[in-house]
């Protein structure tokens, strides 16, 4: 699993800053899900490479608003064009009802308990 820990808000006031933290985390999901290079023979690899699993946990994250949405949705919107899914740990029982309102839970993997 390739775990990404939120805090705060998830919001217009924070969403430089949240972004920009997305940007890393989605460029150390692609190297990390970068295949295994052929042999010096090249030949494929021995043995296959598991791909981790995305994973935002969002236990410290409070509250979330339209921005806040709109950075979760380019970032689902990114991974899925990768073949990735996105999933949310430890969501916060007022972020999951703001998901699940907006109808976002269609999307996303959203999971109350936390990432292990």
């Amino acid at each position: 699993m390739l775990t990404l820990q939120l805090d705060g808000e998830l919001s217009l006031a924070a969403s430089d800053v949240q972004r920009r933290r997305l940007l890393d985390w989605l460029a150390a999901v692609d190297v990390a899900c970068q295949p295994e290079p052929p042999s010096e023979r090249g030949t494929a690899p021995v043995r296959p490479v598991a791909s981790p699993t995305p994973t935002l946990d969002l236990s410290a994250v409070a509250a979330i608003d339209s921005a806040g949405v709109q950075l979760l949705l380019a970032l689902r919107n990114s991974l899925a064009d990768r073949g990735k899914v996105l999933h949310c740990h430890g969501v916060q029982p007022a972020v999951a009802q703001a998901l699940q309102v907006l109808g976002l839970t269609r999307f996303l993997r959203v999971h109350s308990g936390t990432s292990q």
